[in-house]
């Protein structure tokens, strides 16, 4: 697992960015929103990648507006990245996409 200190979001931190973020190295999960909510892709892709049920995560609320999300998202010409922290997790959301790490540094347990 690459080491990640740098990129490390602190607990309240978010933005909205222009610039491609990496996604890309090995240590994020990319979940597909293809016809889903951004808000419900966001906590799947949370829960599958620290291997807990979605019941057992932080609210999304607490972190972000699920419905502002979404909305933000509808728009599949949306150009940037929004990038926030959520129960132990870096989510990164773009357009039709959600990729997510862990900021332990934990691994992924496979879950099929």
């Amino acid at each position: 697992m690459p080491d990640c200190a740098d990129d490390h979001l602190e607990r309240d931190t978010y933005r909205m960015t222009d610039d491609s973020y990496r996604t890309t190295d090995d240590s994020y999960w990319t979940f597909s929103a293809s016809g889903e909510s951004i808000s419900e892709v966001v906590v799947r892709a949370v829960a599958t990648t620290t291997g807990r049920d979605p019941l057992e995560l932080d609210q999304l609320y607490g972190r972000v507006d699920p419905d502002a999300l979404d909305d933000l998202f509808t728009d599949r010409s949306v150009d940037g990245q929004f990038v926030f922290s959520f129960s132990g997790c870096e989510v990164v959301v773009s357009p039709g996409t959600v990729a997510v790490r862990q900021l332990d540094g934990g691994e992924r347990e496979a879950s099929e």
